[in-house]
């Protein structure tokens, strides 16, 4: 039986050759399709691991010049950003220095072609690297098979969905609150402890219109959070404590004989801070 897949590519590529003398400088130069942006050219040579070339980008078109020098199988992969996230944008296999295979390589019997024959196939390329092999877990389990299962009903296939977010999206229901990917069960996907900061109408003056621009004055404290009865460590207050002053340009406070609020005069209120 013969499969066929076919995909349209979504930029239009230069011709790279298939077969090449040790030594040769290939040239990459392509230009991305509508929607596609920070294109990324990596580079796979015998024995050499995986190497992240930089580009010199015009617009939606970029080249690079890459010098293959190790004899046997390499590999040209460029990837870009859409709308479902990064995508393959091209692959090419170049044969250095030897003849491409006349056939596929035959299929090993016994081996599972799901879950499992991934886990096995990841884990021997790992080793083939120097690299340990990964270990489950059953939480980012979950969030992979429920974006499976979306991209099944949405008929797209991305990492990034409208629907469900990105991998650091997916699975979060509850506002982080000092968590991390080391908790049990991890309730973020990557970074150190983080907390939730949503700290509404930044305040510009005090009470006394002194200058107080608090929005990007400062870094994000750890704990602003005085009507939460279960005192998280998030930051939901209005005002931050003490007075910022002014932006760069800005005046050290409201002009004499103007009338000043702290606290918006429209729109939703909040509860009245010091």
């Amino acid at each position: 039986m013969v499969a066929l897949l076919t995909a349209t590519q979504p930029a239009r590529l230069r011709p790279i050759p298939g077969r090449v003398a040790p030594g040769t400088e290939v040239t990459i130069d392509a230009t991305l399709g509508a929607g596609l942006r920070d294109p990324r050219l990596f580079v796979s040579q015998p024995g050499a691991g995986i190497e992240e070339r930089p580009l010199k980008p015009s617009g939606s078109r970029f080249a690079a010049k890459v010098r293959l020098v190790r004899k046997g199988e390499a590999t040209v992969e460029l990837l870009a950003t859409g709308a479902g996230g990064p995508q393959v944008v091209a692959i090419r296999r170049v044969f250095v220095g030897i003849d491409p295979p006349r056939s596929p390589p035959p299929e090993q019997s016994g081996r599972d072609p799901g879950v499992k024959g991934v886990e096995a196939a990841i884990a021997r390329l790992r080793t083939q690297h120097g690299l340990t092999s990964l270990r489950r877990d059953a939480e980012l389990d979950a969030v992979a098979e429920l974006h499976s299962r979306e991209m099944a009903r949405t008929g797209t296939f991305a990492h990034v969905l409208p629907s469900d977010g990105s991998v650091g999206e997916q699975g979060a229901t509850t506002p982080v609150n000092g968590t991390s990917g080391s908790d049990s069960p991890p309730l973020t996907v990557f970074g150190g402890k983080q907390f939730l900061h949503a700290q509404s109408y930044g305040a510009a003056i005090d009470n006394q219109g002194n200058a107080d621009c608090e929005t990007g004055q400062r870094g994000y404290p750890k704990k602003l959070n005085q009507f939460d009865p279960q005192h998280r460590n998030l930051a939901l207050d209005a005002h931050t404590p003490g007075n910022q002053g002014p932006t760069f340009n800005g005046r050290a406070r409201v002009p004499k004989g103007e009338t000043v609020s702290r606290n918006p005069t429209t729109g939703p209120q909040l509860a009245t801070q010091p």
